[in-house]
């Protein structure tokens, strides 16, 4: 399977006070930060919104990799790469529990 995606701007992208930027410094977009009417939640939106090309490019190499695997290649190990690159992904975004 051959993914083709529309045009974007690469990355790495970067959350920047209440800005989305390319690896140059533009702006691509903006989030609510500073003042009264940001919070944390809008701080992980920008990092969230910051992550999309990563994203796009885990969803891509994933349904890659499923277009032709079998449950052979599963029951071998094939998916490991999978889902360490998935994991990778969105590890920035999922809340962990502090260790005691």
């Amino acid at each position: 399977m051959t993914i083709k995606t529309k045009a974007y701007t690469p990355g790495p992208w970067k959350a920047d006070e209440g800005q989305i930027r390319n690896p140059d410094g533009w702006a691509l977009g903006s989030y609510p930060w500073g003042g009264n009417i940001a919070d944390q939640t809008d701080r992980n939106n920008g990092e969230l919104m910051a992550a999309a090309p990563v994203l796009l490019e885990a969803a891509i190499f994933a349904l890659t990799e499923l277009e032709n695997m079998t449950t052979a290649d599963f029951q071998r190990g094939a998916d490991q790469r999978l889902r360490e690159v998935l994991t990778a992904a969105i590890m920035p975004f999922i809340e962990h529990e502090k260790m005691s």
